[in-house]
């Protein structure tokens, strides 16, 4: 199974280390950006090779430039945090919504092995 590479993106705080310490704490997962600002999203990807997003947001929140990474990088997966930390929803840049329900370290990963490995 090949490495799965992690970029964080708003995550808050706490939230932000617990994510870090449980995805780096997996064997083939890899944290290769932290950013707090989302206008460089695009290039860190492209920078990166990340497959994979955490994002600190509410749903409601969704980024103006989704569009962009659906164009650029449509095979990015997107697991949007929100602010609390209680839930979590997962995004495939075609446009496919699938909730995770409620956030444990084990559902974070388990969902990011599933939409990076499909």
């Amino acid at each position: 199974m090949a490495d799965i590479r992690i970029l964080l993106v708003h995550p808050g705080g706490v939230l932000a280390d617990i994510v870090r310490v449980v995805l780096e704490s997996q064997h083939g997962i890899h944290v290769v950006g932290q950013l707090t600002d989302q206008r460089g999203v695009p290039d860190a990807l492209a920078r990166t090779g990340a497959q994979c997003i955490i994002w600190g947001l509410d749903e409601a929140d969704m980024p103006d430039l989704w569009p962009r990474l659906l164009d650029t990088r449509p095979r990015t997966t997107v697991i949007a945090v929100d602010r609390d930390g209680r839930e979590a929803f997962l995004w495939r840049m075609e446009l496919r919504r699938t909730p995770i329900g409620e956030v444990s370290p084990a559902r974070l990963v388990e969902a990011i092995r599933t939409a990076v490995e499909r």
